[in-house]
Protein backbone atom coordinates (compact mmCIF):
# COMPACT_ATOMS: atom_id res chain seq x y z
CA UNK A 1 0.00 0.00 0.00
CA UNK A 2 1.00 3.96 -0.31
CA UNK A 3 -0.31 6.86 0.76
CA UNK A 4 -1.73 8.49 -1.74
CA UNK A 5 -2.84 11.88 -0.07
CA UNK A 6 -2.18 14.05 2.97
CA UNK A 7 -4.80 16.44 4.60
CA UNK A 8 -4.06 18.64 6.87
CA UNK A 9 -6.11 21.44 8.87
CA UNK A 10 -4.84 22.92 11.63
CA UNK A 11 -1.42 22.60 11.36
CA UNK A 12 1.50 25.23 11.62
CA UNK A 13 0.42 27.39 8.47
CA UNK A 14 -2.12 25.06 7.30
CA UNK A 15 -5.46 26.13 9.27
CA UNK A 16 -7.70 25.56 6.51
CA UNK A 17 -8.07 22.53 5.49
CA UNK A 18 -5.16 21.79 2.71
CA UNK A 19 -4.55 18.30 0.42
CA UNK A 20 -1.50 17.50 -0.88
CA UNK A 21 -1.61 14.70 -3.40
CA UNK A 22 0.96 12.26 -4.25
CA UNK A 23 2.04 10.63 -7.40
CA UNK A 24 3.21 7.09 -7.79
CA UNK A 25 7.18 7.81 -7.07
CA UNK A 26 6.41 9.92 -4.04
CA UNK A 27 6.33 8.05 -0.60
CA UNK A 28 6.80 9.80 2.16
CA UNK A 29 6.99 14.00 3.58
CA UNK A 30 10.45 14.85 5.53
CA UNK A 31 10.63 18.17 7.03
CA UNK A 32 11.62 19.13 10.95
CA UNK A 33 8.65 20.97 12.78
CA UNK A 34 9.04 25.15 12.01
CA UNK A 35 10.88 24.82 9.04
CA UNK A 36 9.46 27.86 7.32
CA UNK A 37 11.13 29.82 4.94
CA UNK A 38 11.73 33.12 6.45
CA UNK A 39 13.66 36.14 5.35
CA UNK A 40 15.02 39.23 8.35
CA UNK A 41 12.62 42.37 8.34
CA UNK A 42 14.35 44.28 6.26
CA UNK A 43 14.46 42.06 3.06
CA UNK A 44 13.28 44.08 -0.04
CA UNK A 45 10.60 42.50 -1.71
CA UNK A 46 9.15 43.62 -5.12
CA UNK A 47 5.69 43.55 -5.65
CA UNK A 48 4.15 42.88 -9.24
CA UNK A 49 3.56 46.51 -9.85
CA UNK A 50 7.15 47.17 -8.95
CA UNK A 51 7.28 48.87 -5.42
CA UNK A 52 9.25 47.73 -3.22
CA UNK A 53 8.88 46.89 0.98
CA UNK A 54 10.65 45.36 3.46
CA UNK A 55 9.21 42.01 4.25
CA UNK A 56 8.80 43.15 8.04
CA UNK A 57 6.66 46.01 6.74
CA UNK A 58 4.41 44.38 4.91
CA UNK A 59 3.74 41.30 6.93
CA UNK A 60 2.90 43.52 10.14
CA UNK A 61 0.51 46.07 7.86
CA UNK A 62 -1.68 42.86 7.22
CA UNK A 63 -1.16 41.40 10.19
CA UNK A 64 -2.70 44.68 11.76
CA UNK A 65 -5.31 44.66 8.91
CA UNK A 66 -6.27 41.26 9.85
CA UNK A 67 -9.41 40.37 12.05
CA UNK A 68 -7.89 36.71 12.69
CA UNK A 69 -4.70 35.76 13.46
CA UNK A 70 -3.53 32.39 14.00
CA UNK A 71 -0.62 31.10 16.46
CA UNK A 72 2.26 28.82 15.20
CA UNK A 73 4.78 27.14 17.80
CA UNK A 74 7.03 30.12 17.00
CA UNK A 75 5.05 32.91 16.06
CA UNK A 76 1.99 33.63 14.46
CA UNK A 77 0.32 34.17 10.38
CA UNK A 78 -2.79 35.29 9.00
CA UNK A 79 -3.93 34.48 5.90
CA UNK A 80 -3.64 36.77 2.53
CA UNK A 81 -6.86 37.91 0.37
CA UNK A 82 -4.95 37.24 -2.95
CA UNK A 83 -5.45 40.71 -3.62
CA UNK A 84 -1.20 41.19 -3.39
CA UNK A 85 1.30 39.60 -5.61
CA UNK A 86 5.21 39.38 -5.65
CA UNK A 87 7.66 38.45 -8.47
CA UNK A 88 9.01 34.99 -8.05
CA UNK A 89 11.16 32.61 -9.74
CA UNK A 90 9.44 29.70 -11.85
CA UNK A 91 11.85 26.94 -11.54
CA UNK A 92 10.61 25.41 -14.46
CA UNK A 93 10.92 28.42 -17.24
CA UNK A 94 13.36 30.01 -15.08
CA UNK A 95 11.65 33.54 -15.39
CA UNK A 96 10.63 35.52 -12.94
CA UNK A 97 6.57 35.37 -12.99
CA UNK A 98 3.94 37.17 -10.89
CA UNK A 99 2.79 35.38 -7.89
CA UNK A 100 -0.38 35.74 -5.16
CA UNK A 101 0.61 36.03 -1.48
CA UNK A 102 -1.38 33.44 0.11
CA UNK A 103 -0.13 34.03 3.70
CA UNK A 104 1.82 36.80 5.72
CA UNK A 105 4.02 34.69 8.30
CA UNK A 106 5.97 36.13 11.58
CA UNK A 107 9.11 33.84 13.33
CA UNK A 108 11.38 34.80 16.29
CA UNK A 109 14.52 32.76 17.03
CA UNK A 110 16.00 31.48 13.56
CA UNK A 111 19.54 31.90 12.26
CA UNK A 112 19.96 34.67 9.56
CA UNK A 113 22.46 34.17 7.11
CA UNK A 114 23.17 36.87 4.60
CA UNK A 115 23.94 36.03 1.06
CA UNK A 116 26.36 38.01 -1.26
CA UNK A 117 26.71 37.55 -4.90
CA UNK A 118 29.59 38.73 -7.26
CA UNK A 119 27.34 41.33 -8.77
CA UNK A 120 26.31 42.77 -4.91
CA UNK A 121 22.90 41.67 -4.84
CA UNK A 122 22.44 40.81 -0.76
CA UNK A 123 19.44 39.25 0.91
CA UNK A 124 19.85 37.97 4.27
CA UNK A 125 17.13 34.91 5.06
CA UNK A 126 17.07 31.90 7.61
CA UNK A 127 18.86 28.70 6.78
CA UNK A 128 15.68 26.90 5.75
CA UNK A 129 15.63 29.58 3.41
CA UNK A 130 14.97 27.49 -0.57
CA UNK A 131 17.25 29.33 -3.23
CA UNK A 132 17.88 27.83 -7.06
CA UNK A 133 20.42 25.85 -8.27
CA UNK A 134 21.37 23.59 -11.06
CA UNK A 135 22.07 20.29 -9.98
CA UNK A 136 21.03 16.91 -11.71
CA UNK A 137 20.63 17.90 -14.92
CA UNK A 138 17.81 20.04 -13.25
CA UNK A 139 16.76 22.89 -11.89
CA UNK A 140 16.20 22.23 -8.03
CA UNK A 141 15.83 23.80 -4.73
CA UNK A 142 18.33 23.66 -1.84
CA UNK A 143 18.59 25.57 1.15
CA UNK A 144 20.82 28.92 2.26
CA UNK A 145 22.36 26.72 4.85
CA UNK A 146 23.75 23.91 2.52
CA UNK A 147 25.70 26.38 0.07
CA UNK A 148 29.39 26.71 0.05
CA UNK A 149 31.39 30.12 -0.83
CA UNK A 150 31.34 30.09 -4.66
CA UNK A 151 28.26 28.46 -5.29
CA UNK A 152 26.23 29.56 -8.13
CA UNK A 153 22.12 30.54 -7.42
CA UNK A 154 19.72 31.85 -9.93
CA UNK A 155 19.44 35.41 -9.89
CA UNK A 156 17.14 37.42 -12.71
CA UNK A 157 17.96 39.06 -15.69
CA UNK A 158 15.24 40.60 -16.31
CA UNK A 159 12.48 42.23 -13.98
CA UNK A 160 8.89 43.10 -16.00
CA UNK A 161 6.51 43.99 -13.91
CA UNK A 162 2.57 45.32 -14.00
CA UNK A 163 2.93 48.78 -15.67
CA UNK A 164 0.29 50.89 -13.43
CA UNK A 165 -1.02 54.45 -14.90
CA UNK A 166 1.54 56.31 -17.12
CA UNK A 167 3.92 58.60 -15.14
CA UNK A 168 5.29 62.02 -16.80
CA UNK A 169 8.81 61.06 -18.45
CA UNK A 170 9.88 65.15 -17.89
CA UNK A 171 9.29 65.18 -14.14
CA UNK A 172 10.94 61.42 -13.67
CA UNK A 173 13.75 62.92 -15.04
CA UNK A 174 13.72 65.73 -13.18
CA UNK A 175 13.47 64.06 -9.73
CA UNK A 176 16.68 61.84 -11.41
CA UNK A 177 18.23 65.27 -11.69
CA UNK A 178 17.37 66.32 -7.93
CA UNK A 179 18.55 62.72 -6.56
CA UNK A 180 22.25 63.08 -8.19
CA UNK A 181 23.28 66.54 -7.91
CA UNK A 182 20.43 68.35 -5.73
CA UNK A 183 20.67 69.15 -2.03
CA UNK A 184 17.09 68.84 -0.20
CA UNK A 185 17.48 71.44 2.87
CA UNK A 186 14.60 72.18 4.88
CA UNK A 187 13.93 75.87 3.46
CA UNK A 188 15.41 74.95 -0.37
CA UNK A 189 16.47 73.27 -3.12
CA UNK A 190 19.74 73.58 -4.37
CA UNK A 191 21.26 72.01 -7.37
CA UNK A 192 24.87 72.13 -8.68
CA UNK A 193 26.11 71.00 -12.16
CA UNK A 194 28.60 71.86 -14.50
CA UNK A 195 26.81 70.38 -17.89
CA UNK A 196 24.93 73.02 -19.88
CA UNK A 197 22.49 71.05 -21.17
CA UNK A 198 21.61 69.52 -18.15
CA UNK A 199 21.96 73.45 -16.41
CA UNK A 200 19.79 74.25 -19.31
CA UNK A 201 17.45 71.25 -19.27
CA UNK A 202 16.82 71.68 -15.51
CA UNK A 203 15.93 75.27 -15.92
CA UNK A 204 13.24 74.46 -18.46
CA UNK A 205 11.91 71.33 -15.99
CA UNK A 206 11.68 73.46 -12.53
CA UNK A 207 9.89 76.27 -14.21
CA UNK A 208 7.51 73.97 -16.17
CA UNK A 209 6.54 72.39 -12.93
CA UNK A 210 7.19 74.44 -9.99
CA UNK A 211 8.46 78.06 -10.27
CA UNK A 212 10.33 80.26 -12.93
CA UNK A 213 11.71 82.18 -9.47
CA UNK A 214 15.04 80.49 -9.59
CA UNK A 215 18.52 82.21 -8.16
CA UNK A 216 21.41 81.27 -10.07
CA UNK A 217 25.30 81.61 -9.01
CA UNK A 218 27.99 81.34 -11.51
CA UNK A 219 30.74 79.17 -9.74
CA UNK A 220 34.49 78.40 -10.57
CA UNK A 221 33.45 75.40 -12.56
CA UNK A 222 29.60 75.07 -12.40
CA UNK A 223 26.64 76.75 -12.36
CA UNK A 224 25.10 76.57 -8.72
CA UNK A 225 20.59 76.93 -8.75
CA UNK A 226 18.20 77.87 -5.58
CA UNK A 227 14.66 77.09 -5.21
CA UNK A 228 13.56 78.79 -2.41
CA UNK A 229 9.62 79.33 -3.33
CA UNK A 230 8.35 77.84 -0.47
CA UNK A 231 5.54 76.20 -2.31
CA UNK A 232 7.57 74.33 -4.69
CA UNK A 233 10.07 73.13 -1.73
CA UNK A 234 7.15 71.38 0.17
CA UNK A 235 6.17 69.49 -3.19
CA UNK A 236 9.70 68.32 -3.78
CA UNK A 237 10.17 67.31 -0.46
CA UNK A 238 6.93 65.70 -0.22
CA UNK A 239 8.18 63.29 -2.97
CA UNK A 240 10.93 61.71 -1.30
CA UNK A 241 9.40 62.06 2.16
CA UNK A 242 6.58 63.63 3.49
CA UNK A 243 6.25 65.82 6.25
CA UNK A 244 9.91 65.35 7.11
CA UNK A 245 11.28 67.99 9.18
CA UNK A 246 15.29 67.75 8.51
CA UNK A 247 17.09 68.41 5.40
CA UNK A 248 16.95 65.17 3.01
CA UNK A 249 20.49 64.16 2.45
CA UNK A 250 22.41 62.00 0.13
CA UNK A 251 22.85 59.55 2.81
CA UNK A 252 18.60 58.89 3.04
CA UNK A 253 17.57 60.15 -0.45
CA UNK A 254 16.73 57.34 -2.92
CA UNK A 255 13.99 57.09 -5.68
CA UNK A 256 10.86 57.55 -4.22
CA UNK A 257 8.21 54.20 -4.30
CA UNK A 258 5.39 55.54 -6.55
CA UNK A 259 8.17 55.91 -9.15
CA UNK A 260 9.32 52.40 -8.40
CA UNK A 261 5.58 51.87 -10.13
CA UNK A 262 6.09 53.94 -13.16
CA UNK A 263 5.94 52.83 -16.88
CA UNK A 264 9.44 52.54 -18.62
CA UNK A 265 9.63 55.59 -20.28
CA UNK A 266 9.31 56.88 -16.99
CA UNK A 267 11.73 55.08 -15.44
CA UNK A 268 14.39 54.92 -18.54
CA UNK A 269 13.65 58.98 -17.78
CA UNK A 270 14.62 58.71 -14.60
CA UNK A 271 17.90 56.73 -15.21
CA UNK A 272 19.02 59.06 -17.26
CA UNK A 273 18.48 62.26 -15.12
CA UNK A 274 20.90 60.00 -12.23
CA UNK A 275 23.20 58.80 -14.75
CA UNK A 276 23.42 62.52 -16.54
CA UNK A 277 24.31 64.15 -13.08
CA UNK A 278 25.97 61.42 -10.51
CA UNK A 279 27.31 58.82 -13.29
CA UNK A 280 30.17 58.83 -15.87
CA UNK A 281 31.47 56.96 -18.94
CA UNK A 282 35.22 55.78 -18.97
CA UNK A 283 36.98 56.49 -21.95
CA UNK A 284 39.85 54.07 -21.46
CA UNK A 285 37.54 50.92 -20.71
CA UNK A 286 33.75 50.40 -21.50
CA UNK A 287 32.53 50.87 -18.17
CA UNK A 288 29.78 53.32 -17.38
CA UNK A 289 29.65 54.02 -13.48
CA UNK A 290 27.75 55.46 -10.68
CA UNK A 291 28.71 56.57 -7.36
CA UNK A 292 26.04 56.96 -4.16
CA UNK A 293 26.70 56.64 -0.58
CA UNK A 294 23.40 55.66 0.09
CA UNK A 295 23.20 51.36 -0.94
CA UNK A 296 19.85 51.42 -0.64
CA UNK A 297 19.61 53.74 -4.18
CA UNK A 298 22.55 51.92 -5.22
CA UNK A 299 20.20 48.66 -4.93
CA UNK A 300 17.10 50.27 -6.13
CA UNK A 301 19.02 51.83 -9.79
CA UNK A 302 20.62 47.98 -10.08
CA UNK A 303 17.09 46.77 -9.61
CA UNK A 304 15.39 49.40 -12.15
CA UNK A 305 18.36 48.97 -15.01
CA UNK A 306 16.84 45.03 -15.05
CA UNK A 307 13.93 46.12 -16.21
CA UNK A 308 16.16 47.02 -19.31
CA UNK A 309 17.84 43.71 -19.21
CA UNK A 310 21.16 46.00 -18.19
CA UNK A 311 23.33 43.66 -15.61
CA UNK A 312 25.00 45.59 -13.15
CA UNK A 313 27.48 45.09 -10.60
CA UNK A 314 27.73 46.90 -6.82
CA UNK A 315 30.95 47.45 -5.60
CA UNK A 316 31.53 49.00 -2.30
CA UNK A 317 34.74 50.87 -2.02
CA UNK A 318 36.16 53.51 0.75
CA UNK A 319 37.41 56.54 -0.38
CA UNK A 320 37.70 60.66 0.08
CA UNK A 321 34.88 63.28 -1.82
CA UNK A 322 36.55 65.01 -4.00
CA UNK A 323 34.66 67.83 -2.96
CA UNK A 324 35.59 68.21 0.70
CA UNK A 325 38.93 69.81 2.82
CA UNK A 326 38.59 67.39 5.37
CA UNK A 327 40.13 64.23 3.69
CA UNK A 328 38.24 61.20 5.78
CA UNK A 329 37.48 58.45 4.49
CA UNK A 330 34.10 57.21 3.54
CA UNK A 331 32.00 54.17 1.92
CA UNK A 332 31.19 54.77 -1.27
CA UNK A 333 28.81 52.37 -3.43
CA UNK A 334 29.89 52.14 -7.22
CA UNK A 335 27.32 50.75 -9.82
CA UNK A 336 29.36 49.07 -12.56
CA UNK A 337 27.91 48.08 -16.45
CA UNK A 338 30.08 46.80 -18.62
CA UNK A 339 30.42 44.62 -21.70
CA UNK A 340 29.04 45.51 -25.19
CA UNK A 341 25.50 43.73 -24.85
CA UNK A 342 24.79 45.79 -21.96
CA UNK A 343 26.46 49.00 -23.23
CA UNK A 344 24.02 48.90 -26.28
CA UNK A 345 21.07 48.35 -24.13
CA UNK A 346 22.13 50.88 -22.10
CA UNK A 347 22.57 53.52 -25.15
CA UNK A 348 19.29 52.49 -26.61
CA UNK A 349 17.35 52.31 -23.31
CA UNK A 350 18.13 55.39 -21.66
CA UNK A 351 18.01 58.48 -23.17
CA UNK A 352 21.23 60.62 -21.72
CA UNK A 353 21.83 64.51 -22.91
CA UNK A 354 24.80 65.16 -21.59
CA UNK A 355 27.05 64.94 -25.15
CA UNK A 356 30.49 63.55 -23.87
CA UNK A 357 28.82 60.60 -22.50
CA UNK A 358 27.01 59.81 -24.99
CA UNK A 359 30.05 60.06 -27.23
CA UNK A 360 32.32 57.72 -25.25
CA UNK A 361 29.64 55.33 -25.07
CA UNK A 362 29.51 55.57 -28.73
CA UNK A 363 33.18 55.28 -29.18
CA UNK A 364 33.04 52.13 -26.71
CA UNK A 365 30.80 50.40 -28.88
CA UNK A 366 33.01 50.58 -32.04
CA UNK A 367 35.63 49.07 -30.11
CA UNK A 368 36.17 45.08 -29.91
CA UNK A 369 34.72 44.72 -26.45
CA UNK A 370 35.15 41.41 -24.40
CA UNK A 371 31.96 40.53 -22.66
CA UNK A 372 33.29 40.10 -18.84
CA UNK A 373 32.64 36.76 -18.50
CA UNK A 374 32.63 36.86 -14.58
CA UNK A 375 29.19 37.76 -13.71
CA UNK A 376 26.83 35.50 -16.50
CA UNK A 377 28.01 32.58 -15.20
CA UNK A 378 26.58 29.24 -15.52
CA UNK A 379 26.89 26.34 -13.34
CA UNK A 380 30.20 24.03 -14.08
CA UNK A 381 27.68 21.04 -14.63
CA UNK A 382 26.35 22.44 -18.04
CA UNK A 383 30.05 21.56 -19.30
CA UNK A 384 28.93 17.96 -19.06
CA UNK A 385 25.93 17.96 -20.51
CA UNK A 386 27.96 20.09 -23.76
CA UNK A 387 30.41 17.58 -24.20
CA UNK A 388 27.73 15.14 -24.07
CA UNK A 389 25.33 16.94 -27.09
CA UNK A 390 28.88 17.41 -28.57
CA UNK A 391 29.48 13.28 -28.58
CA UNK A 392 25.95 12.39 -29.59
CA UNK A 393 26.37 15.04 -32.80
CA UNK A 394 29.93 13.72 -33.79
CA UNK A 395 31.20 17.62 -33.10
CA UNK A 396 35.09 17.36 -33.37
CA UNK A 397 36.64 19.89 -30.43
CA UNK A 398 39.79 19.69 -32.44
CA UNK A 399 39.22 21.67 -35.76
CA UNK A 400 37.77 24.09 -33.40
CA UNK A 401 40.02 24.75 -30.83
CA UNK A 402 41.32 27.76 -32.32
CA UNK A 403 38.48 29.79 -33.64
CA UNK A 404 36.26 28.57 -30.41
CA UNK A 405 39.18 28.07 -27.45
CA UNK A 406 36.48 28.72 -24.95
CA UNK A 407 34.34 25.54 -26.48
CA UNK A 408 37.22 23.72 -25.42
CA UNK A 409 37.55 25.01 -21.91
CA UNK A 410 34.09 23.70 -21.71
CA UNK A 411 34.86 20.25 -23.04
CA UNK A 412 37.91 19.81 -20.63
CA UNK A 413 35.94 21.30 -17.78
CA UNK A 414 38.60 24.06 -17.38
CA UNK A 415 36.30 26.81 -16.54
CA UNK A 416 32.75 28.09 -15.64
CA UNK A 417 30.43 28.36 -19.34
CA UNK A 418 28.55 31.52 -19.71
CA UNK A 419 25.63 32.68 -21.50
CA UNK A 420 27.77 34.94 -24.15
CA UNK A 421 29.92 31.72 -24.37
CA UNK A 422 27.05 29.11 -25.15
CA UNK A 423 25.24 31.65 -27.53
CA UNK A 424 28.02 31.74 -29.55
CA UNK A 425 28.68 27.91 -29.82
CA UNK A 426 24.85 26.95 -30.06
CA UNK A 427 24.82 27.49 -33.88
CA UNK A 428 27.77 24.28 -34.23
CA UNK A 429 24.89 22.21 -32.61
CA UNK A 430 21.66 23.63 -34.28
CA UNK A 431 23.93 23.66 -37.64
CA UNK A 432 24.20 19.62 -37.07
CA UNK A 433 20.57 19.40 -36.45
CA UNK A 434 19.27 20.62 -39.16
CA UNK A 435 21.11 18.48 -41.97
Amino acid sequence: PCIKKLVMRGFKSFARETTINFDPHMNCVVGPNGSGKSCSYDTIVTLSNGEEIKIGELVEEQIKKSELIEKLDDGIYVNGDNSMEILSLNKDTMKTEKMKISKFIKREGEIIYKIKTRTGREVKATGCHPVMIFKEGGIRSTLIRDLKNKDLIATPRLIEINEGKKYDPELARLIGYIIGDGYIAKDRIEFINQDNEIIEDYKTLVSKYFTKDLKIRKERNATRIYIRDKDSVRKIRDFFYKGYARSITSEIKKIPYFLLAADKESISNLLAGLYDTDGSVRKDIGIIEFCTKNKALADQIQGLLLRFKIISKIKKRSCCAVNTEKKIKRDYYYIYIYGKENLEKFSLSIPLRVKHKKENIKMNLMRDIITNPNIDLLPQEINHHIKELSKLLGIKIKPLRKKYPFFAAYIEDRCLPTRQGILKILPLFTGKLAI
